[in-house]
């Protein structure tokens, strides 16, 4: 009987050491072994990653980065993944930029539960930056070489340099560029087509928008 219980104890004992308990709670990212493998104190067993401290990662250019780290406010983003809407917080700039890296990594925060995010999912960040004073939203097409537009004086065209700062997308889908410029006003007319031929003081004549 005496030995009997000591080879029990002995199993139990062993048993212990086939159970794992998670330093924290999370999801398995990865397995590296099968049912039934032997393995040594050193083996590599699964990846956990925490499901309660995800961040998200969006690569921006330097000028929109300078953007980002010079606002005093916080700043709020949405993730579509598995159509789910995800919300974000602006949290920091990646203090490195890596070899052959064109721009500096943006990271986010989730606000609220993640447990349904998956390491490693490529998704569209939407970052929600405050109004810029003084600045003007027009259709792509208006836009010549990229720093100029014509504005529509007295019939005739008149060329105009402009800051392009950000581009930003309707409902549609459609894409809208944010300039700046000092000629720009309020109910300022600009040239909203790519015309062929553009150059200042062109004769041209303002047909009403229709409706479709």
């Amino acid at each position: 009987i005496t030995n009997a219980q000591s080879l029990l104890a002995t199993a139990e004992n062993n048993l212990h050491y086939t159970k794992i308990y998670a330093p924290f709670s999370g999801a398995v990212s990865a397995m590296h072994i099968a049912i039934g493998e032997q393995v040594r104190p050193i083996t590599p067993l699964i990846e956990l990653t925490s499901t309660d401290h995800y961040e998200l990662r969006a690569l921006v250019p330097i000028k929109q980065a300078q953007l980002l780290t010079s606002m005093k406010q916080p700043l709020l983003a949405t993730a579509n993944v598995h159509d789910q809407v995800v919300k974000l917080q602006f949290l920091r700039m990646a203090a490195k930029v890596k070899a052959g890296q064109i721009g500096q990594e943006a990271i986010f925060g989730i606000i609220g539960n993640s447990h349904h995010l998956i390491k490693g999912n490529v998704t569209l960040i939407k970052l929600f930056l405050p109004a810029i004073k003084n600045s003007y939203v027009v259709p792509i097409a208006a836009i010549y070489n990229n720093d100029k537009i014509y504005l529509i004086e007295h019939k005739r065209l008149k060329q105009y340099h402009i800051t392009m700062l950000g581009r930003q997308y309707d409902k549609a889908a459609a894409t809208k560029i944010i300039i700046q410029g000092e000629a720009l006003v309020n109910h300022t007319q600009v040239l909203a087509n790519q015309l062929p031929g553009a150059i200042d003081g062109l004769l041209v004549k303002v047909m009403p928008a229709v409706g479709i």
